[in-house]
């Protein structure tokens, strides 16, 4: 029955290696949330240069995407990819923010 099936594919993937299965863990991820293979991450970050997208350093990424399309723009920082979503919502905000720290310098 399918949940025997169920309970048996888990069991066996929890006797597999911890890095085994973080592996297949990250693959079966990627595919899932946003269609990629590791393969196409890994050449995405190679055409960024290992740095973000937005800031141009390195660290770790999180994929950024249009919640809208589901496209994938880019490989950036957590805090990046914050910035990003805030600038999406409130644009007209972040420039009426930088005139006010303009003119209190």
């Amino acid at each position: 029955n399918k949940v025997e099936r169920s309970a048996k594919s888990y069991a066996h993937f929890m006797s597999l290696p911890y890095e085994e299965r973080r592996l297949r863990w990250r693959k079966a991820h990627l595919k899932r949330q946003f269609g990629m293979s590791l393969d196409e991450y890994n050449q995405l970050l190679e055409s960024q240069n290992g740095v973000c997208a937005v800031c141009k350093k390195p660290g770790k990424f999180v994929i950024d995407h249009s919640h809208l399309t589901g496209k994938v723009r880019g490989l950036i920082h957590r805090w990046c990819n914050v910035v990003v979503g805030m600038v999406e919502k409130y644009g007209g905000l972040f420039y009426q923010a930088n005139d006010y720290l303009e003119v209190h310098k």
